[in-house]
């Protein structure tokens, strides 16, 4: 049997927690006027923008009730889900929920340019609310003025490639998609590559500074330099082991729990604490991981989609989003948001072991057998 730690876990009933179809969730945007979203969206300010001056934002204050959406990958019924599941929560607590997007919003997925434009309505509906970090696939976009083309350094590139595929065309459709294109991109240019709370949550897509680049960084100005930017971006989470060693042929190396650990106490060396860390990128069929160290659960991977991915058995059902919601000077709450037209909807698809929700349990590294 596998050991269990202190991690929070809530798997609500989806019949008490309403769901959104997915002819629902896209009549809900096609009724939005994307032309005045996008008008507003650079008008209004972000989470913790104030603190958006550099690379890696450093806020003073969180907001009462914070949550954390990761990977998408254009599935955009799992985010008007995740928005209704995170209001209706929230409510219960008599405020409004915050919430950052930790990246890889597009590709993938069937609806990436659906999933921005509806990110973009939320940032314009909530000021100083809606957050967002780049993942790899934000931060590979470039738009192509001379070419009218989206460019894409990663693949696979859906998103790009379904936009160029139309080039050209003189409808109202095709000119509000270049223009979402070219607000997503400038949008994740100008947001921070990774937030550090000051409870020591630290808050990325994919890593921190390896421990290559460790003995150059001598105060938090230097986080900001383009090799501990590109980290906090593209770094890899090794499942099991303490330490990697930096593999500088690739921009997605990975990193161990070790290697996080030493991070931490060089953050404490220069008066910024970092014990804990929620992040995105790499894909889990339970569409959430967790490594703990010295027993104590510290990193958690979301997935907040709930498509299958190309690389995915199409033998499972697929999994409820996951997604975190802020814990003062723990690992985020994880909790598993109800689906519609899924085969979860009886049941979790990955069943939890008994009395594992609304309570602190053990989560430990497990094999199938244990769940």
């Amino acid at each position: 049997m596998s050991t269990w730690n202190a991690l929070s876990v809530v798997c609500p009933d989806p019949v008490q927690n309403g769901v959104i179809s997915s002819a629902d969730s896209n009549s809900m945007l096609q009724n939005l006027d994307i032309e005045h979203v996008l008008d507003r969206v650079f008008a209004t300010r972000r989470l913790f923008e104030p603190a958006w001056r550099s690379p890696v934002a450093l806020p003073q204050h969180v907001p009462r009730d914070l949550w954390f959406v990761g990977d998408l990958h254009g599935d955009l019924t799992a985010l008007v889900n995740i928005w209704n599941y995170v209001s209706t929560q929230s409510l219960r607590r008599s405020c409004q929920p915050s919430v950052m997007f930790l990246g890889d919003i597009v590709d993938r997925g069937p609806q990436s340019e659906e999933c921005l434009q509806f990110i973009f309505w939320l940032i314009a509906e909530n000021p100083g609310r809606i957050g967002v970090l780049p993942g790899n696939h934000e931060s590979a976009l470039e738009w192509d003025e001379a070419r009218r083309q989206l460019i894409s350094q990663v693949q696979p590139a859906e998103y790009a490639e379904h936009l160029n595929a139309a080039a050209g065309e003189k409808t109202r459709r095709y000119k509000l998609s270049v223009r979402t294109a070219k607000t997503a991109v400038e949008l994740f240019r100008a947001a921070p590559a990774a937030v550090i709370l000051p409870d020591g949550l630290l808050i990325a897509h994919g890593g921190f500074p390896h421990s290559d680049l460790q003995p150059g960084i001598r105060t938090l100005d230097d986080l900001s330099r383009p090799g501990c930017v590109s980290d906090f971006i593209w770094l890899r989470c090794h499942p099991r082991a303490p330490r990697k060693i930096p593999n500088r042929h690739s921009l997605g190396c990975e990193f161990g729990s070790d290697d996080f650990a030493g991070f931490g106490r060089l953050m404490r060396s220069l008066g910024q604490p970092v014990e804990h860390f929620v992040r995105g990128h790499d894909h889990h069929p339970e569409r959430f991981h967790v490594v703990s160290i010295d027993g104590q659960p510290r990193i958690l991977t979301l997935n907040s989609m709930a498509c299958q991915m190309p690389d995915e058995s199409r033998n499972t059902c697929p999994a409820r989003p996951c997604i975190g919601r802020h814990r003062p000077g723990l690992l985020p709450e994880l909790h598993q948001v109800p689906m519609p037209d899924r085969c979860d909807t009886e049941a979790p698809d990955h069943p939890l072991p008994s009395g594992f929700m609304n309570r602190g349990i053990t989560f430990g590294a497990y094999d199938h057998d244990d769940r």
